[in-house]
């Protein structure tokens, strides 16, 4: 996706990616970016809250510690960012588990 200062997607996906990395202060910015440019955006809303939650939980240290990351990579699993969450997964040695849920999900959705 080419930057785009006045787009709200370009803003999101930017952001999405920052707090899948664990970059939460620079990730709860571009949250605030694609609120301010769309408002009524749940995603933004909900992640920038997320994000500033981790951060406020961890003291304001950039570095989360593993309970918070498990908190991230749920977040994460819940909202179906399946790619995003991988690497975070991995790291946490529940990278079965994580493909485990998503594929069930799936399977769910199908079979309703």
């Amino acid at each position: 996706m080419k930057r785009a200062p006045d787009n709200a997607d370009y803003h999101l996906t930017r952001a999405h990616l920052l707090q899948s990395t664990q970059k939460l202060a620079e990730a709860a910015r571009e949250y605030g970016v694609a609120l301010a440019l769309r408002p009524a955006d749940a995603s933004a809303k909900a992640n920038r809250d997320l994000s500033a939650k981790l951060l406020a939980e961890n003291g304001g240290k950039p570095e989360l510690p593993m309970h918070l990351q498990s908190k991230l990579l749920d977040a994460l699993i819940e909202q179906n960012r399946d790619l995003e969450a991988a690497p975070l997964a991995k790291l946490l040695n529940r990278d079965n588990k994580t493909a485990e849920a998503t594929i069930r999900a799936r399977l769910a959705s199908y079979t309703t």
